[in-house]
C-alpha cells in the first residue's frame, strides 16, 4: 500500500480483530502464557547463541587489523579509541 495512513488502519484491525481471539485462547488454554514466555526465553537464547557465533569468527580476524587513515581520524575527533580497544604490540610483526 502507498498510502502510509491506509496501511496503519489495516494493521490496527487486523490486530483489534486478532487480540479476542487471543485472549479467549488463554481464558481456555491456562498453560499457553507459560509456553509463549518459555518461546520467548528460547528466542533469547538463539540469538545468543548466534551472535557468540559470529563473534567467534569475527573477532579473530580483528586481531592483528590495521587501522585506516579514516578510522584513526575519527578517533582524534572523538578523542578516544572505542571502548575496549586496544593498541597493537610490536609483537608478532
Amino acid at each position: 500500500m502507498r498510502d502510509e495512513r491506509a496501511k496503519h488502519m489495516v494493521n490496527r484491525a487486523q490486530i483489534d480483530h486478532a487480540q479476542p481471539a487471543g485472549q479467549v485462547a488463554r481464558q481456555r488454554t491456562p498453560a499457553l502464557p507459560r509456553i509463549e514466555r518459555s518461546r520467548g526465553f528460547l528466542d533469547l537464547i538463539g540469538a545468543c547463541s548466534l551472535f557468540g557465533a559470529w563473534a567467534g569468527r569475527i573477532l579473530p580476524g580483528l586481531r592483528d587489523h590495521r587501522c585506516t587513515d579514516d578510522e584513526q581520524a575519527a578517533w582524534r575527533v572523538s578523542g578516544r579509541p572505542p571502548t575496549g580497544w586496544r593498541r597493537p604490540t610490536s609483537r608478532g610483526m
